[in-house]
């Protein structure tokens, strides 16, 4: 069987069932990329400790998930590109 075919369904059901710890394991360990699409069915409220924070550090973000934040801090190291997993979609893939 093929692993990257199992890891994108399992990515896409991770990311419709909000299974975020999937999601999180599966970007890390297996290097597959994350469509834009995906991203973009995130939560888009984000949460912050307090107004300094927002304003000096507005690339960090909270959600009431920790799995979500673990993700979400991923990003910082990601590379954003061409996934020729999803058929040369774009998005972001850990390096």
């Amino acid at each position: 069987m093929d692993y990257k075919l199992l890891c994108k369904i399992l990515m896409k059901w991770s990311f419709e069932n909000k299974d975020y710890e999937m999601t999180n394991f599966i970007y890390n360990e297996f290097n597959i990329g994350i469509p834009l699409s995906y991203l973009y069915k995130l939560p888009t409220q984000m949460y912050f400790s307090s107004m300094d924070n927002f304003f000096s550090n507005s690339d960090t973000k909270k959600s009431n998930d920790k799995h979500l934040d673990a993700l979400l801090s991923t990003f910082s190291n990601s590379k954003y590109g061409q996934l020729t997993e999803w058929e040369g979609k774009y998005g972001y893939r850990k390096h």
